[in-house]
Order: C-alpha cells, then sequence, then structure tokens
C-alpha cells in the first residue's frame, strides 16, 4: 500500500533526493555483484531501512505474494539456461545435480539464480520504500525543480494516488461478487479468466466515474488557469541530508572498490 506513516520515522525527515539517492545506491549495490552472498549485505540494509521506517510487515508481504510464482520461474529459468562457460571460477563450473545424463545444473547457475531473486525482491521493496517514506507533495515538489510541465506532474501524482483507493474498490468488489457465489479462485487459466470478468467491469466503471467526478471539481478549482505552482514549504537540504549522501557514496564507492578493484562477488 502507498501510504506514508502520519507519525513518521528518522527516514521520512529526510530531503526526497537524499532518499532517491538512497534508492539508486542500493539498486547499483545489487546490480554490483552476481554472488548472492555480496548482495545479502545491501539486502539486510534494506530490511533494517524497512524496520526502522515501521512500514508494516504485511504490506511487503501483500507486494511480494503475487510475485513469488514470477520469482520461482525467473530463478528455475536462470539455472536451467545458463551454461558453465558463463563463470569465471572453476568451482562454479561444478555440477551441483545431474537432472539428465545429458543436462546439468551447474553450482553457479544455480547461485545466479538466487541473486537474480534477490535483485527483483529489492527492487520492489526498495520502491515500496521510497514511496512509504515521500509524501506525494515531495515529489510534486521534485518534478518542478527539474522543469516537469505541471501537467504531467499532475498526471504522474493522481495516478500514484488512486492506487490504493483503486485496490480498496476492487477489494469490495470482489467481496461483494464471492457473496453472489462467484467462484473467482478457478486454478484453470480459461475458467480464471472468465471469473475476472465480473470483477474487472465493475473496476473499470469505477474508474472511469471516479474520473468523471475529479475532473469537474478540477474545472471548479480553476485548475490550469495559473501556470505557475506555489507550495507552503521548498525542498531544502540540510546538514543530516548532506551526511546521508555522504555515507551513501562512500558505501557505493566501497562497493565498486570491492567489485572493480579486488575483483570480489564474481561468478
Amino acid at each position: 500500500m502507498l501510504t506514508t506513516n502520519l507519525q513518521g520515522s528518522w527516514i521520512h525527515h529526510f530531503d526526497i533526493r537524499t532518499k532517491i539517492s538512497g534508492f539508486c545506491g542500493i539498486m547499483v549495490l545489487t546490480f554490483l555483484f552476481d554472488d548472492p552472498l555480496y548482495n545479502l549485505l545491501p539486502a539486510f540494509l534494506l530490511f533494517f531501512l524497512v524496520l526502522t521506517a515501521k512500514q508494516s510487515g504485511k504490506s511487503i508481504k501483500n507486494l511480494l505474494a503475487p510475485l513469488i510464482p514470477l520469482l520461482i520461474f525467473i530463478m528455475l529459468f536462470t539455472a536451467l539456461m545458463t551454461s558453465k562457460g558463463r563463470f569465471q571460477l572453476p568451482v562454479d563450473r561444478e555440477i551441483f545435480v545431474n537432472i539428465f545424463p545429458c543436462f546439468h545444473l551447474y553450482r553457479g547457475s544455480v547461485l545466479l539464480g538466487l541473486t537474480f531473486l534477490i535483485r527483483i525482491a529489492m527492487m520492489v521493496i526498495a520502491s515500496s520504500l521510497l514511496m512509504f517514506t515521500s509524501p506525494l507533495e515531495e515529489l510534486i515538489q521534485l518534478l518542478q525543480k527539474i522543469h516537469v510541465s505541471y501537467e504531467v506532474t499532475f498526471l504522474i501524482t493522481t495516478a500514484i494516488r488512486f492506487i490504493p483507493t483503486l485496490s480498496r474498490k476492487k477489494d469490495l468488489i470482489l467481496d461483494a461478487q464471492k457473496a453472489r457465489g462467484a467462484y473467482v479462485n478457478n486454478k484453470n487459466i480459461i475458467a480464471g479468466f472468465k471469473a475476472q470478468i465480473p470483477i474487472m467491469i465493475p473496476l473499470i466503471i469505477n474508474s472511469i466515474l471516479m474520473a468523471d467526478a475529479l475532473s469537474v471539481s478540477m474545472l471548479n478549482r480553476g485548475f490550469g488557469y495559473a501556470k505557475t505552482w506555489t507550495n507552503f514549504h521548498d525542498l531544502s537540504f540540510n546538514a543530516k541530508d548532506y551526511w546521508a549522501v555522504f555515507i551513501i557514496l562512500f558505501v557505493v564507492s566501497l562497493g565498486l572498490f570491492i567489485r572493480i578493484g579486488l575483483h570480489q562477488g564474481l561468478l
């Protein structure tokens, strides 16, 4: 759920540019190393940030649960399709398991599959943490500072703001259809697709009605009359933001040194 904690935490009080720098730093560290053991370090760091940001474990679970089949498929596909010639270390070319007499699963391919799984999960969690700790007002101001037009800014922020609303409406429609005896958990692909139609049609109609009501309210408030916007608070860097960016750059530089200078974290 893309909502912000009203009481906030120490992460909430950073400038949004600092948070985006931290997000980019974690992504750089995640894609630097092929060895999953090295990727566990930024994963633990991200887990610590999620805990201190007071983001509920249920929201993380709801984000990752639909992706579990995809994550498992990517991990297995990578492990099965990667040949031993891709790996530099002799230990990673060793056979991990024999599936068929002429088809082997190598140690490095299994580790690479785990790395891809960790990367995707961290991208999802880091994106959720960024949105959880950043009010939309800060995102609007950031888009204004980089000279994005106010129409595009309003489009982006409105789409983000309506994600929780549409999610709640989807749950209400799903409960209403179940109360009417609709069977929506069919494991058959075709039957499951047909079962989603009674849910999608009301959801699309509700979305159109919401968009129409929003357009009327925007016209009543004079949207588009003024070409410049004013804000109650401006984005500003302070001492803790500079220190945070310095630490982020230091950690990323250390990761680059370990990866490029010491040639560690390779498969």
